[in-house]
């Protein structure tokens, strides 16, 4: 599936400096079969902040580490899609 890519809407993403948000957006794009423009995932990654980030802040502090994204996987592949099935 191809998302529409709103340069304006990223570029305010990257503007508020979040960068846990950006990690969990190009994972959960990989995750759910969407499909960036290179140059707008490479422009989010060059906005990566430097620690990993949480998947969910809301859970527990534990779960692999994955570099590509920086992120800690607290939530598991399995869930999401399930998540996003029931939605």
């Amino acid at each position: 599936m191809k998302m529409d890519n709103d340069p304006l809407e990223t570029e305010r993403s990257i503007k508020l400096g979040n960068g846990s948000v950006l990690k969990r957006l190009l994972y959960l794009t990989q995750i759910f079969g969407l499909d960036l423009e290179d140059d707008l995932k490479n422009q989010i990654k060059n906005n990566f902040t430097d620690g990993y980030a949480l998947l969910d802040s809301t859970k527990p502090d534990r779960g692999p580490y994955k570099q590509k994204w920086k992120l800690r996987l607290n939530v598991s592949e399995e869930q999401l899609l399930d998540w996003g099935e029931v939605r």
